[in-house]
């Protein structure tokens, strides 16, 4: 399938969800069985089976925070007829990384309240003097810079990695353990990072992966993700469609959920002005 047609399913996904009005819903809670099933047939039909695409999980959340639909379509395992559902777990990838950068700024906020926002402009070495952080990787440590810091938005996983060790440091905690208990407070109770004990022959509710050649999906060897444990904070959170929905919520709610201030209300506007800089960078 050519990459046009694919951003074109892609685009009548999100064309359908945001012909969406609030007279589409009943009282608010459920959408309309009629948009419903447009989405279902669209989805099952049409995107399923023009990207070979096994499984794909769906919520809808209203500009309030309210969830107003959240299901699965297709198999999370097509050898095993494991069907999707909104609880399987699929690996986010890159997502991750606006976890990554909500955990920086709470820790920043809990360990240096009177710096405010510019506690990100100011130097590591002033937050926390004893840290010493050199890259053992030589393709990084002595590669060319691409541009000036903060000149201009450049993609890098290594720096989401970075900016996860520092948080860990200067919270006297972990990457790991502080990305759990932000998994805990806003109750995404089915998500969880990749673990290099993971037991994926055990693990049904995960979404097995597979890659596309000549138009025919295989299964990849599961074994292959626990890679991405080096790099977790850049893109390796497991997530669920009802738990992505509750971060949804806990974003279009500046940091409130089921009325818990997970995050000052200040923090996730400032989350948000930083997101919208890089986005109109």
């Amino acid at each position: 399938m050519s990459p046009f047609f694919s951003q074109l399913v892609s685009f009548c996904i999100i064309g359908i969800i945001l012909s969406l009005s609030r007279n589409s819903f009943s009282q608010g809670q459920n959408i309309d069985p009629e948009i419903r099933s447009k989405i279902d047939d669209f989805i099952q039909n049409i995107y399923l089976p023009a990207t070979k695409t096994s499984a794909l999980g769906l919520s809808i959340v209203q500009n309030d925070g309210e969830v107003l639909y959240s299901t699965g379509f297709g198999y999370a395992d097509q050898e095993k007829m494991i069907l999707n559902g909104n609880d399987t777990q699929f690996l986010i990838g890159s997502t991750t990384k606006s976890f990554t950068a909500v955990i920086v700024l709470r820790v920043l906020n809990e360990k240096f309240p009177d710096l405010g926002e510019k506690a990100l402009d100011t130097p590591i070495k002033k937050l926390i003097p004893a840290a010493n952080f050199t890259f053992n990787d030589s393709r990084v440590r002595y590669s060319e810079e691409g541009c000036g810091i903060r000149s201009e938005f450049q993609y890098n996983n290594q720096m989401f990695v970075v900016a996860g060790e520092l948080a860990g440091l200067i919270a006297n905690s972990s990457y790991d353990e502080l990305f759990q208990n932000l998994l805990t407070d806003l109750g995404m109770l089915n998500s969880s990072l990749v673990k290099k004990s993971d037991d994926f022959s055990n693990m049904p509710f995960r979404a097995q992966p597979y890659y596309v050649i000549e138009n025919v999906s295989y299964p990849m060897n599961t074994e292959l993700i626990k890679r991405v444990t080096t790099s977790n904070a850049a893109g390796g959170l497991y997530a669920t469609a009802n738990d992505m929905a509750r971060y949804m919520r806990f974003l279009l709610n500046l940091g409130n959920i089921d009325g818990q201030q997970v995050v000052p209300e200040t923090v996730s506007t400032e989350y948000i002005i930083i997101s919208k800089t890089l986005a109109a960078a």
